[in-house]
């Protein structure tokens, strides 16, 4: 039988090459845990029609992302309202800036932002804001 010695320890070739089977068994475990990809939430509702407002107002086909889904669910938890959203959509699409720039930077991102919905927002939809606990009281709103 073959044998290691390492700083006066002995050990057997074959032991060696099960614990190293073993550590290698290991390590690629935890690399799967580490790079296993995490599952998109689906989207809801109000991403939806969102995206639909958006896609409409700049004919594009983009979907909503993890980030676009968190900051707009914020900003309806602090009163936006989606016919806001879309107003605001409106008015920054006539400036001049983001005329010449292509709308290059008006993402769906861009208006999940408090300060660019203030920015763009009319004054007749701040008026209008109303804080939401639920997503059904969002659509009550929507509908009148």
């Amino acid at each position: 039988m073959a044998t290691l010695i390492v700083e006066d320890n002995q050990y057997s070739i074959d032991d060696v090459m099960e614990k190293l089977e073993k550590m290698d068994a290991l390590l690629y475990e935890i690399n799967q845990r580490l790079t296993k990809k995490k599952e998109k939430p689906a989207p809801t509702h109000a991403l939806t029609a969102f995206m639909d407002t958006y896609n409409s107002i700049f004919g594009t086909k983009r979907n909503g992302n993890a980030k676009t889904a968190r900051q707009l669910n914020a900003r309806l938890k602090e009163g936006y309202t989606l016919c806001g959203m879309g107003l605001a959509m409106v008015e920054a699409r006539k400036e001049q800036r983001h005329i010449e720039s292509k709308y290059k930077w008006l993402t769906p991102e861009f208006f999940t932002r408090p300060d660019k919905l203030d920015m763009y927002m009319p004054m007749e939809a701040k008026k209008e804001q109303k804080k939401f606990t639920t997503y059904d009281d969002l659509c009550k709103t929507e509908e009148q």
